[in-house]
C-alpha cells in the first residue's frame, strides 16, 4: 500500500482531511474526507499540521503558534502504512500507522 495524496481542507485551523492510497493491487481508494466543510482544499489543536517527505519537501497547513507544542514522529526504517482521524466540524487528532 502506497500514500498517493493527502488533501487538506484549511483557514486558520485544520478543518477536513482525506487520504488517497494505492493497494498491492494497483486500486487507487479514497478514503474521508473527515471534518467540517470550511476552508479551501490543498491536496499534497491541531492549528498546523507540517508533512515532510522523503524527498525533503515541506508542506504546513494551518496557522503555527508560537505557543504551539512541537513534536516529530521520524522513521528510520518502515513507512507510513495508514492514517485515522478523529473530527466532528473540525479534525481534532491524526494518527498513523506504521508498518517496519
Amino acid at each position: 500500500m502506497v500514500l498517493k495524496a493527502v488533501t487538506v481542507r484549511s483557514i486558520d485551523t485544520i478543518d477536513a482531511i482525506t487520504f488517497v492510497y494505492v493497494d498491492g493491487n494497483g486500486k487507487e481508494h479514497k478514503v474521508g474526507p473527515w471534518g467540517g466543510t470550511l476552508g479551501s482544499d490543498h491536496t499534497l489543536t491541531l492549528n498546523s499540521l507540517t508533512f515532510v517527505t522523503s524527498r525533503g519537501n515541506r508542506y504546513v497547513f494551518g496557522t503555527v503558534g508560537a505557543n504551539d507544542t512541537k513534536f516529530n514522529v521520524p522513521l528510520e526504517k518502515g513507512s507510513i502504512a495508514g492514517f485515522y482521524a478523529r473530527a466532528d466540524n473540525f479534525v481534532s487528532a491524526i494518527g498513523f500507522y506504521a508498518r517496519p
